[in-house]
């Protein structure tokens, strides 16, 4: 195995974790693993890999890496220095087994806030991919994810208890993590925790403020519902898994 990331992020998705990972590259502590990370690499076997941890069922395809979970954690993360969001959050206990010396930060928010902030962007994803009828295998990848992995078992009872999925993922957090290597933290709080608990020093500018949600919606589910189809039907499956999709 790799050394492997040095800080690993565990909150949720819609927690600041954009912001977080500008901040994190700002202190050196890049490259960052994050859904964007997946989605410009624009290969669907890491959702196929996280997949294979999350249900315990090996897929096997051409090429496809096989080995326990923290072989195929060290081969989906080892070569970046830190890891935030979605898909990887979903598969804390897997991580924090492969990395059990890294730094966990534990973002977090308002529940009531965050519970807003998924229905106006993550909870949207799934309808946009699939108004996609031109899907490349990353794509189609991502939407099988979104509805097995992130709306069928992990936040499976998300459309009735929001508040309560977040509040009990914050709770499975603080109680596998020991304290002295766990931050509990909102990016509303700037450098100071950040880099006391790194034991780095403040960098001189600003901490990043990348309120996202009018990208999401105004950028990402745009290409979410389009990407692929200026691609003719006889180019469809011969290279689609080396497109990628740029995001801000």
């Amino acid at each position: 195995m790799s050394s492997g990331p040095k800080v690993i992020c565990l909150g949720l998705g819609r927690t600041g974790t954009t912001s977080l990972r500008t901040a994190l590259e700002i202190l050196g502590l890049g490259p960052c693993y994050h859904m964007s990370t997946v989605l410009q690499k624009g290969n669907p076997k890491d959702f196929e890999l996280w997949t294979q941890i999350g249900t315990g069922i090996i897929i096997l395809r051409p090429g496809q890496f096989e080995g326990s979970d923290s072989e195929i954690i060290d081969k989906l993360l080892g070569e970046y220095r830190s890891v935030l969001d979605y898909p990887a959050v979903l598969y804390h206990e897997a991580i924090y087994q492969a990395y059990p010396d890294a730094k966990y930060i534990l973002t977090t928010r308002d529940p009531s806030k965050w519970e807003a902030s998924m229905n106006q962007t993550i909870l949207r994803c799934v309808d946009a991919l699939e108004e996609n009828k031109h899907r490349p295998p990353i794509l189609e990848a991502m939407l099988s994810w979104f509805k097995d992995e992130l709306l069928g078992r992990y936040h499976k009872d998300i459309n009735i208890d929001s508040q309560g999925e977040f509040n009990r993922h914050n709770e499975r957090i603080r109680s596998m993590i020991p304290h002295d290597k766990l931050l509990i933290y909102e990016v509303t709080q700037g450098w100071t925790p950040l880099v006391k608990f790194l034991g780095l020093e403040t960098p001189n500018e600003p901490f990043p403020n990348a309120n996202d949600s009018s990208v999401f919606n105004d950028v990402i589910l745009p290409a979410l519902r389009t990407f692929g189809s200026q691609f003719d039907k006889e180019a469809e499956g011969t290279l689609e898994t080396n497109r990628t999709i740029t995001l801000p």
